[in-house]
C-alpha cells in the first residue's frame, strides 16, 4: 500500500479583506481572554454580533471629484481602485462570477448616487479616502449556502483609510460611515428596485441567553 504525500497550501480568501480570522488566529489573545469571549457568547452578552454571509467580498468607495464608484479586490486600492470597465475586464470570461461583480457594481453605483452629495462626502471623503467592505450574494454563483435573492450586504468592518499619497491603513469606522449607509438603506433600495437586487446593512444578530434546561436532550428521560 502506498501513502500519498500530503501537501499544505495557504488559502488566500476574500480579496483585500482576506481570511476571516478565528480566535486562534489572534496570537496576542491569552487563554483567559478566550474564555471570557466564549463565556460571553454562550450567555448572549457579546456586542455587535453580525451574521457571516456566504458570498464574494468587494471593497468600495466613491470619488466625488470624479463622480464615480471605485472598487478593489487587492493592492490596486493604492492607485484609487477600479472603475466599472476595469472590474469587468478583471473577471471577463468567468461566467456567473463576471455577472455577479459587474451586476453588483451597477447596483452599488445606483444606490450610492441616490445619496445627497454631503452624505457621500461624509462617508467616503472627497477623493475616495475611506473604503468599506461588502458581500455580494448572487444566486447564480453560490458558494456553500444557496440564497434566493441577489444582495449587496454592507459590513461594519473593516474600514480602510487611503491618503493623498496612496498609503492605505486599516482603521476603525471613525466617521460612522457604515451607520450612515445603513440609515439610508431605504433611499438606496428605492433607487435600485428595478434591478431586482436588495441593498442591506450588516445582518445584526440578537443573541440570547439559553438556560441548560431549555436545550433539548435527545435520548434522555426525565
Amino acid at each position: 500500500m502506498f501513502l500519498k504525500k500530503m501537501r499544505r497550501d495557504i488559502i488566500i480568501e476574500g480579496g483585500l479583506v482576506g481570511h476571516l480570522q478565528h480566535l486562534y488566529d489572534n496570537k496576542d489573545l491569552t487563554f483567559g481572554e478566550m474564555k471570557q469571549i466564549l463565556r460571553k457568547a454562550s450567555t448572549g452578552r457579546l456586542e455587535k454580533v453580525s451574521e457571516k454571509m456566504d458570498g464574494m467580498n468587494l471593497v468600495f468607495s466613491y470619488d466625488l471629484s470624479q463622480d464615480t464608484v471605485k472598487v478593489t479586490r487587492g493592492s490596486d486600492i493604492t492607485a484609487g481602485g477600479m472603475d466599472a470597465a476595469a472590474l469587468a475586464a478583471k473577471f471577463a470570461g468567468r461566467g456567473s462570477v463576471e455577472e455577479a461583480f459587474t451586476g453588483a457594481f451597477r447596483v452599488l453605483e445606483g444606490a450610492i448616487r441616490a445619496l445627497p452629495a454631503k452624505v457621500r462626502q461624509k462617508v467616503f471623503g472627497r477623493t475616495a479616502n475611506r473604503w468599506y467592505s461588502m458581500e455580494i450574494i448572487y444566486t447564480k454563483n453560490p458558494n456553500v449556502i444557496n440564497y434566493d435573492s441577489n444582495n449587496l450586504v454592507f459590513h461594519g468592518w473593516p474600514v480602510f483609510k487611503r491618503d493623498t499619497s496612496g498609503e492605505v491603513q486599516m482603521s476603525e469606522d471613525e466617521v460612522g460611515g457604515v451607520d450612515v449607509l445603513t440609515q439610508n438603506i431605504e433611499r438606496m433600495q428605492k433607487a435600485v428596485d428595478a434591478t431586482g437586487w436588495r441593498v442591506r446593512g450588516p445582518s445584526v444578530v440578537r443573541m440570547r441567553f439559553v438556560q441548560w434546561h431549555d436545550v433539548p436532550r435527545h435520548g434522555h428521560s426525565n
